[in-house]
C-alpha cells in the first residue's frame, strides 16, 4: 500500500511539469487485518508531482495525501502493515468510544497519527502523519489550525539533528506552520535558529550549479535552504497564506494570474506586482491559448476530432 509522507528529499531542483496524469487501478478486494471483513479498495497505479506548497502539500496529478484503505466496519486504516501484536492491541484501540468518535469528527491522518501513537509512542512518522493530516483539513479552517497546534505540539520536543535532511525538513515545516497561524515572531525564531549561513556552506550557489552537483544529500541539502529562504521572504511580508504566488512553479503562478486578472480583489498588491514580472508575464502568454478555452470548448474539440478519426 502507499502512504505520502513528506521526506526530506524534497525534490525542488525538479520544476518543469510532467505530462503524466493520474491512473487509479481498478478495485481489488482487501482483508481488513483487524475483524477479517473484506472490502474493495482502488489504487493510484501512478500519478505525477510538480512541487509543493510551503507546508508540504505536494501539487500533482492525484490528491494528496492519498487516503490508505479503510476497514468500513471498524474504521481501521491500512497504512501499514502491522504485526500480530499490534493487531491485537488494535482489536480494543479501535472499539474504543474515542477512536470511533474520531471517525465522527477528525480525518484519515489524523487518525493514523492517533493510531501511531496508541501503538509505538516512540515513532517518528507520528509528526509526519499530523503534517499530513493538516492538508486534509484545507477546506476547514479551525480543524486545519488544531491540526497545525498538534504537529508543532510534536514537532518541537523532537531533538536537533542538524546535520540530519529528515530534521531540517521538519524545521521548515515548522516555520511554515508558525507562519500560517501568523505567529511570525516565532516564525523568526526558528529560521534564525537554523543559521542559514552555516547551512549553506560548502553548498553552491545557484540552481543551475546545484543541477550540476553529484552529491545527492547536497542537491537535498541545497534544496532546502534555498526553499528555506524563499519561505523567509514570504514571512517578512507578513503573508500567512498557504500557497502565496512566488512559492509556486512560475507556470502555476501564471494560471493563477491569468485566470483572476478580471478579478482585482482576488489578488493583493503583492501578486498584482508579481503577475506583472517578465517571467510570470512570459508564462501567460505561453500558456494563453490552453488558459483562454474553457473546459467544455476543449472537450467538445477533443469529441469532435475523435469522430472524424
Amino acid at each position: 500500500m502507499r502512504t505520502w509522507i513528506l521526506t526530506a528529499a524534497v525534490a525542488l531542483l525538479a520544476s518543469a511539469a510532467s505530462t503524466t496524469a493520474s491512473t487509479i487501478a481498478p478495485p481489488q478486494e482487501l482483508k481488513c487485518p483487524v475483524g477479517g471483513k473484506s472490502f474493495e479498495h482502488s489504487f493510484y497505479m501512478s500519478y505525477s508531482t510538480w512541487g509543493q506548497r510551503p507546508d508540504g502539500k505536494p501539487y500533482g496529478s492525484g490528491e494528496f495525501p492519498v487516503t490508505p484503505p479503510i476497514c468500513p466496519d471498524n474504521g481501521l486504516i491500512m497504512y501499514r502493515e502491522f504485526t500480530k501484536a499490534e493487531i491485537k492491541a488494535l482489536e480494543g484501540l479501535l472499539a474504543s468510544a474515542e477512536y470511533q468518535a474520531l471517525r465522527e469528527t477528525d480525518t484519515p491522518f489524523f487518525r493514523v497519527a492517533w493510531i501511531e501513537k496508541a501503538l509505538n509512542p516512540k515513532s517518528e512518522k507520528i509528526v509526519w502523519y499530523l503534517l499530513n493530516a493538516s492538508w486534509e483539513a484545507d477546506d476547514d479552517a479551525v480543524l486545519k489550525m488544531r491540526y497545525q497546534r498538534a504537529f508543532l505540539n510534536l514537532a518541537e520536543t523532537l531533538p536537533a539533528k542538524p546535520e540530519d535532511e529528515t530534521w531540517l525538513a521538519i524545521r521548515l515545516r515548522v516555520m511554515n506552520a508558525y507562519r500560517e497561524l501568523g505567529e511570525f515572531d516565532k516564525a523568526q525564531a526558528v529560521y534564525d535558529a537554523l543559521n542559514v549561513e552555516a547551512l549553506s556552506k560548502g553548498l553552491p550557489v545557484t540552481r543551475e550549479e546545484a543541477f550540476e552537483l553529484r552529491d545527492e544529500k547536497k542537491r537535498n541539502r541545497w534544496a532546502l535552504v534555498d526553499y528555506l529562504k524563499r519561505l523567509h521572504v514570504v514571512l517578512v511580508r507578513g503573508d500567512r497564506r498557504s500557497e502565496p504566488l512566488d512559492m509556486m512553479r512560475p507556470w502555476d503562478a501564471a494560471r493563477i494570474c491569468f485566470y483572476k486578472r478580471e478579478n482585482p480583489e482576488a489578488l493583493n498588491a503583492f501578486d498584482r506586482a508579481y503577475c506583472a514580472t517578465p517571467e510570470i508575464m512570459q508564462e501567460i502568454e505561453r500558456g494563453r491559448d490552453i488558459w483562454g478555452v474553457s473546459k467544455a470548448e476543449r472537450d467538445a474539440a477533443r469529441a469532435k476530432l475523435n469522430g472524424a478519426a
